[in-house]
């Protein structure tokens, strides 16, 4: 029989294997919804670390983190991004909620390999806790549809795009190894004109084309905030809708999310994720779209069609 140890949260003890780095949350996952054999898409694994990694570098920068905590779950996110630990994440897709049990998968993972590297036991939640420390400032309600957009973009430059280049390019060469095939065109159901095998098969190229360059927009536009912030702006007070506020303001975790966003922004920039122009100041860039006085005619507006 594999050797366990116990772990405890909120809900009390759960037994988990010794062997395994996830916590008592992801282990509950395990035996109520291990539905079917489709797992959480590997590439969500490596976007959370990505973001538990510019959580972590933002708590730090405002002093919620210790340098020994901060430290530590930096190392581990580099170290999943690396592709190492990958089989602590067990779970099914099928779960209850907005993502919120692969989300503590993750920092219970995060937790314990912290624990590893520390020297104290597994489950000891010391000196780095998976809630407090390594999901603090954060809810699966944002972070696993963040998660989302780091793994899209990871998939649209590193599969999808090389993917619709190869096609492109395959369409080319037969396009040109067909010049030669005289054949009849076809109008709906009727003979037409005819054509070579290679002009039919070209003018699927332009279409491809138009696909790789859709994935690949050059900038941010205020448009795009505008929309984003048109379906929160009934939640805005008329008085700093007036001022030009668009989105939510939450006491001090505007402020929070702001330096958070941008330390995640930076991470993806650094990547060669972005699919856009690097801002200067990325946290001016976040706060200019968020205070951004001229929004307020639109807010104002959505707010009086909501």
């Amino acid at each position: 029989m594999a050797s366990m140890r116990k772990e405890t949260d909120s809900l009390g003890i759960v037994e988990v294997a010794a062997d395994k780095l996830w916590g008592a949350q992801t282990q509950r996952s395990l035996e109520h919804f291990s539905i079917g054999t489709d797992l959480i898409p590997r590439e969500m694994i490596t976007a959370y670390a990505t973001l538990k990694k510019g959580a972590a570098i933002a708590n730090h920068a405002s002093k919620r983190l210790d340098d020994e905590q901060y430290k530590l779950i930096v190392q581990t996110c580099d170290e999943i991004l690396r592709g190492q630990h990958h089989d602590m994440f067990p779970l099914h897709v099928w779960m209850t909620g907005s993502g919120t049990q692969f989300n503590m998968n993750v920092n219970e993972v995060i937790s314990n390999r912290c624990c590893q590297l520390a020297g104290t036991p597994l489950g000891s939640h010391a000196p780095v806790h998976p809630n407090d420390h390594v999901n603090m400032a954060q809810s699966s309600n944002d972070s696993f549809p963040s998660a989302m957009y780091i793994a899209a973009a990871v998939n649209v430059k590193e599969r999808l795009v090389p993917a619709i280049s190869a096609l492109r390019d395959a369409i080319a060469a037969k396009s040109k190894s067909w010049s030669d095939i005289v054949k009849i065109g076809r109008t709906h159901m009727q003979d037409a004109t005819p054509l070579t095998l290679g002009q039919e098969w070209s003018g699927r190229f332009p279409a491809v084309g138009m696909a790789i360059f859709a994935t690949q927009a050059k900038r941010v536009t205020d448009e795009m905030f505008i929309e984003a912030g048109q379906a929160v702006a009934d939640q805005v007070p008329p008085a700093l809708l007036n001022q030009g506020l668009l989105y939510p303001l939450q006491a001090n975790i505007l402020e929070t999310e702001i330096q958070t966003a941008a330390r995640v922004a930076k991470l993806v920039f650094d990547s060669g994720l972005a699919r856009v122009e690097r801002p200067a100041d990325m946290v001016s860039f976040i706060r200019r779209h968020v205070y951004k006085p001229e929004y307020s005619v639109v807010a104002t507006a959505a707010t009086k069609a909501a």
